[in-house]
């Protein structure tokens, strides 16, 4: 499994510029992006619905069923 990176678009405490930086020295790393500008996303803001869909799709990906 890779490492799956989250970062809101307008972020005003770390820059978009970081997120990607970091994706990009991150072998078998992905980055999303989601709209917003809160640092800490919670369940009342429109990405949220993005958010679980990517953490779901970031999940299924190791459900290997010979792993046990």
């Amino acid at each position: 499994m890779g490492l799956g990176i989250v970062h809101s678009r307008d972020d005003p405490r770390v820059p978009v510029s970081e997120a990607t930086e970091l994706a990009a020295l991150i072998p078998g790393s992905r980055l999303v992006l989601l709209d917003g500008r809160n640092h800490l996303l919670t369940a009342d803001e429109p990405a949220w619905p993005a958010f679980l869909a990517e953490l779901h799709a970031f999940l299924a990906v190791d459900e290997d069923p010979a792993r046990g």
